[in-house]
């Protein structure tokens, strides 16, 4: 806690029992990069009271990472929907690469999307593979072929 930061709650706006009366900053260590950041208070009043997330909730990440997981998140849901369609346009095709190799990236993901990659890459037409963002996709994949 960070003395002298203390803002007034409103119980009412609360999804708890018993609910909080002030919010403090909260100093707190990232989880995810170890760096040090503040809970502030008013994000705690933000969270509580407008978004309803319950009593002790809080972020074990920081700003800059829990936007890097919401990304990683985001690229999560879009592999999902990708991965399932029988057929990809180009542009998706390279969409999909991105999202795995980002997810491979992260220790999300091992090796094995990388043969759908593969396979997708393979039902490009033969006049869109040396497009600059083909052509980026293949060497990509072949770095991440040989580690």
């Amino acid at each position: 806690m960070v003395e002298g930061t203390a803002i007034l709650a409103d119980p009412a706006r609360q999804n708890a029992m018993y609910p909080a009366t002030h919010y403090l900053d909260l100093d707190k260590k990232c989880l995810r990069c170890g760096q040090r950041f503040i809970f502030f208070a008013r994000e705690q009043k933000f969270w509580y009271e407008e978004l309803g997330f319950p009593p002790r909730s809080e972020p074990n990440e920081c700003a800059d990472c829990r936007k890097v997981l919401r990304k990683l998140h985001g690229q999560r849901q879009r592999y999902e929907v990708l991965v399932n369609q029988s057929q990809l346009t180009p542009e998706e095709t390279w969409e999909f690469a991105d999202c795995v190799f980002s997810l491979c990236d992260e220790g999300i993901f091992g090796d094995g999307p990388l043969d759908h990659v593969r396979k997708f890459l393979k039902r490009i037409p033969l006049e869109l593979r040396e497009t600059p963002a083909h052509l980026r996709v293949v060497a990509k994949l072949a770095e991440k072929s040989h580690k």
